[in-house]
């Protein structure tokens, strides 16, 4: 209770050493966010896209509603270009290109990885 989760995907980039990335967002109280952050990201790192093409239309389907309503997917990337990428979409090629991203991330997290931590301390507790 009390705790939630945002993620954010990151294609590859025209950089030295820029391959894709995901972020992953914690906020949860002190005793229960480790084990909280740690259930989560073994759950996405696990996920692998919708399994069968009912459920990649299923998804499709939801995508292409979130267009109709103006979603940030049609702020940030145009509505052609994500109705184009819809199209293009099938099961294999997510599980292709999941199975990329995390090969990108599992060969960045030594050496790329960031942590930001911030909390306010209460009356009775003391930095460490």
């Amino acid at each position: 209770a009390g705790c939630r989760w945002e993620a954010a995907f990151f294609a590859p980039r025209e950089e030295p050493n820029a391959g894709a990335g995901l972020r992953l967002a914690f906020e949860g109280y002190s005793d229960v966010l480790p084990r909280f952050a740690a259930d989560v990201a073994r759950l996405v790192g696990l996920h692998m896209g919708p399994e069968g093409p009912q459920e990649v239309e299923v998804v499709r389907r939801i995508a292409r509603k979130e267009l109709r309503k103006g979603g940030p997917a049609s702020k940030y990337a145009g509505t052609a270009g994500v109705a184009a990428a819809l199209d293009w979409v099938t099961g294999a090629r997510v599980r292709q290109e999941a199975l990329k991203l995390w090969r990108s991330v599992g060969e960045s997290i030594a050496g790329r990885s960031q942590a930001l931590v911030a909390g306010k301390l209460g009356a009775d507790d003391t930095p460490r």
